[in-house]
């Protein structure tokens, strides 16, 4: 059985990282193959994270995702999810 791939590239810059507030969160949003994603930057203390978010019907079958993060200086973090 033949399955075919899809693919798609969620990119964007995140500004003025090092100020971001504590307990912050930043999102972008994006709809790719009639599925919605978002990617959410937060800051906890000296820490960040970077989420990738999708739809629990999205992983109810066997899916891989690709993720390739790119730290750059200016503060800017780009994300790249295939």
């Amino acid at each position: 059985m033949e399955t075919s791939t899809k693919k798609f590239v969620m990119r964007h810059d995140f500004e003025d990282v090092m100020n971001i507030e504590d307990f912050k969160e930043v999102s972008f949003e994006e709809d790719h193959f009639n599925i919605h994603w978002e990617m959410t930057l937060s800051r906890k203390g000296e820490f960040f994270s970077l989420t990738l978010k999708g739809p629990m019907s999205f992983a109810q079958t066997t899916r891989e995702i690709e993720a390739k993060v790119s730290l750059k200086e200016r503060s800017i973090v780009t994300l790249f999810a295939y």
